[in-house]
């Protein structure tokens, strides 16, 4: 995906603990160009926390910003933006970013992907 994407790596877990994760994962900085955090979070009623792509903005277009994630309360602020994938539970044959390979591979080439992903919400809601 880093040859259609910038990859960005959004959690709601405190930097401390996830850049552990993260730098274990990717040990030469070559996949995640960014990193947000808890802290990046949008807070609603002290409990419950948003993905903010708003943080992302100030030299990118909300357009061109997909989030991928395994809740969609997540990114219900930006719900033309988020792709809802199952969970990952460690298991060696799990393959939901396959299913959504070739989908991704053609937002890469649209001018607005959230339009694209709303398109495929309604239709999905309505069927």
């Amino acid at each position: 995906m880093i040859k259609f994407y910038e990859i960005v790596v959004c959690t709601a877990s405190e930097k401390e603990y996830e850049d552990k994760i993260l730098d274990f994962i990717e040990k030469d900085n070559k996949f995640f160009a960014h990193r947000l955090f808890k802290s990046h979070c949008i807070v609603k009623e002290d409990v419950y926390l948003f993905k903010n792509l708003n943080v992302l903005t100030s030299n990118r277009s909300l357009k061109d910003i997909i989030i991928v994630d395994n809740s969609v309360r997540n990114f219900a602020l930006f719900i033309c933006n988020g792709i809802p994938i199952n969970e990952y539970l460690g298991s060696d044959d799990d393959i939901e970013l396959c299913k959504i390979n070739n989908f991704l591979i053609e937002l890469s080439n649209e001018k607005d992907c959230s339009s694209i992903i709303k398109d495929h919400l309604v239709r999905f809601l309505i069927s």
